[in-house]
Parts: C-alpha cells; sequence; structure tokens
C-alpha cells in the first residue's frame, strides 16, 4: 500500500511549507531581533544626538555610538529604535505635546502601547539632553 503521485507531491508540498516556515522564524528571531547600533564620526555636530564611548577602529578613526534625544526626535528618528514603528512613534510624539517634554527614560512607559520592558530594550539608543532643556515642561 503506497501513496499515490498526488499524495506524495501533498506530502512533500507540506514538508516544503514547514520548512520554509522554519527558516522564517529562525530568521525573524536571530536576525531581526538583533539590537542595531548606528556609528558616526566624533565630528558630527548634529542636533538632537549625543556622541560619547569613543573607541579605536582598526583604521584608527574615532567612531561613537548615536543616541537619539527623545525630547527632540521626529518620527523617522524614533521608527529606527528597536520595536517601534510609525504608530508608536506617532504615539510618543503625541504624548510629548500633550506633557511636555520628557524628564527621564522611564517616562516613555507611560506613553500607549510602550511598557516599560520595551523601554529598556532601546534605553542605550535614547538619551534626555539635560544641557539644553532644563526644566523638563511636563504639565501636570
Amino acid at each position: 500500500m503506497g501513496f499515490s503521485n498526488y499524495e506524495k507531491r501533498a506530502i512533500f508540498v507540506l514538508i516544503a511549507f514547514l520548512l520554509i516556515g522554519s527558516g522564517v522564524r529562525i530568521y525573524k528571531h536571530k536576525v531581526l531581533s538583533t539590537k542595531i547600533e548606528i556609528w558616526v564620526e566624533d565630528d558630527s555636530k548634529e542636533e538632537g544626538v549625543n556622541l560619547e564611548d569613543s573607541v579605536q577602529t582598526e583604521n584608527s578613526e574615532n567612531y561613537s555610538r548615536l543616541q537619539i534625544d527623545l525630547n527632540k526626535a521626529e518620527l523617522e528618528d524614533l521608527c529606527t529604535l528597536p520595536g517601534i514603528g510609525t504608530v508608536k512613534a506617532r504615539a510618543i510624539i503625541n504624548f510629548r505635546n500633550k506633557n511636555g517634554n520628557f524628564g527621564n527614560i522611564d517616562e516613555l512607559a507611560e506613553v500607549y502601547g510602550i511598557g516599560s520592558s520595551m523601554v529598556d530594550n532601546f534605553r542605550d539608543f535614547v538619551l534626555i539632553d539635560s544641557v539644553c532643556d532644563t526644566f523638563s515642561g511636563r504639565k501636570k
């Protein structure tokens, strides 16, 4: 009692879908969940950027990690954070516009759709520029 050609093709297609689905899941887990670090040259003077932690690279150029200032970041900047898309980026901007500047990074957890675990995921990529913003401007 063997399988017909139709049954063999059906089994082959099911196995192929299983392997492809497993590959996609592994790809998403390993590649897409990896934190992305951006490095720029030290002489960059962009607004809303804090350059710190200079390191020496193999070719002796100084580079630093780029961080986004939550009180100055625009939609495109916020979308570069892990787990933040356009909807959550708009929610952050709307919250900031309604309540004033953020006083600390943990206040992001007050934004609808962003919890403390998500804040922990991108804590290294954001900052609050306390030099320029002496008062948070938060409305209570």
